[in-house]
């Protein structure tokens, strides 16, 4: 292991690790699903240190989930701190003008990817898990631009486990610890948050008519 990928290991997978942490046990002493805005600044910095980790070692599909995530998480700030500030027309064209940069900055690496003998295949299975594990932000954002503050639905925490689970599969297959530890243990967090919402609708159902 050399040097650059075990600060990468230590930064990335400990701000990622972190922020679910914070976030988990913020919800376990309030009884609920909660976000606090610790959990935005730590995504933040984890996916600047993503995205120029996955630039060098070339990895496309992680390059622009982590680019693209960071729209959300800087509108979630803007969310939690100015909760009656609408969002500018113009952010709606941020996600786009970032994916575009970085299919331009990765043409290379993307026709490289597609003459390699077998790895095709894999290459779809990492873009499924990144647009499934990276789209539950704006899932995550559609909600909270309704609900007006930090939410994170039932479908957040779904599209969480299945895209993790598609982006361990091709992270065991390239053999990058980084990759490896980043999405090994979040399914625990992840099932445990469905469980306080579950638990919670239940608790806040209405009580039925009794004659």
């Amino acid at each position: 292991m050399d040097l650059w990928t075990f600060s990468s290991l230590i930064l990335v997978n400990g701000m990622f690790t972190a922020r679910v942490l914070v976030q988990w046990i913020a919800s376990e002493r309030e009884g609920r699903c909660v976000i606090p805005a610790t959990y935005w600044w730590i995504s933040t910095i984890g996916a600047v240190s993503g995205v120029l980790y996955s630039l060098i070692r070339g990895e496309i599909p992680f390059v622009i989930g982590f680019g693209l995530t960071l729209v959300p998480y800087i509108r979630n700030l803007v969310i939690h701190f100015r909760p009656g500030r609408n969002p500018q027309p113009t952010l709606l064209l941020v996600p786009v003008a970032i994916l575009l940069v970085l299919i331009l900055t990765c043409s290379r690496m993307l026709s490289a990817v597609w003459i390699r003998d077998g790895e095709a295949a894999w290459f779809c299975v990492a873009m499924a898990g990144t647009l499934i594990f990276y789209s539950r932000f704006f899932i995550q954002w559609v909600h909270s631009e309704k609900m007006r503050r930090n939410v994170m639905p039932l479908s957040f925490w779904i599209a969480s486990i299945v895209g993790s689970m598609l982006l361990l599969v091709y992270s065991i297959h390239i053999l990058d610890l980084v990759f490896i530890f980043s999405y090994l243990f979040n399914i625990v967090p992840y099932v445990r948050n469905i469980m306080l919402l579950r638990r919670n609708t239940v608790n806040t159902r209405p009580e039925p008519w009794v004659n």
